[in-house]
């Protein structure tokens, strides 16, 4: 729905008004309804764009035997789900961990990193100062 889509400017320009015109007829149902007390030039220009259009694509529907349906979501995996799926592998690595004969070699990797962080800290020091 469009609402003071007799309102002219940016947001009801007639290339504004075809977006969100072209938005809505991705769906199958889609259905956009401008609301306003007159119809602008932007409003008649879109309408018979629209109208022609979609006599286009109904006269190539029909001539390829095409048949309408609505698009389809792609398949993008949601952040969530790379979330989960990284907790997961961590979750599989630590479970996998024999923590009776492994230790001493997580000992040496933190033996490494804190030495390293305090030869950064004294790098620091010396720069400042």
């Amino acid at each position: 729905a469009i609402f003071q889509a007799d309102n002219e400017g940016f947001l009801r320009s007639e290339t504004m008004l075809l977006q969100t015109i072209g938005r809505a007829a991705r769906n199958i149902n889609g259905t956009a309804i401008l609301f306003a007390d007159r119809i602008t030039d932007s409003m008649r220009s879109c309408i018979e764009i629209t109208d022609h259009r979609r006599q286009m694509q109904l006269d190539y529907n029909t001539k390829h035997g095409k048949e309408m349906k609505s698009t389809q979501a792609s398949s993008i995996t949601s952040i969530f789900e790379l979330e989960k799926a990284r907790e997961d592998t961590q979750r599989t690595f630590y479970e996998d961990i024999d923590w009776d004969t492994e230790p001493s070699s997580f000992n040496v990797v933190r033996g490494e990193q804190t030495m390293k962080a305090k030869q950064n800290q004294e790098k620091r020091k010396a720069s400042i100062g």
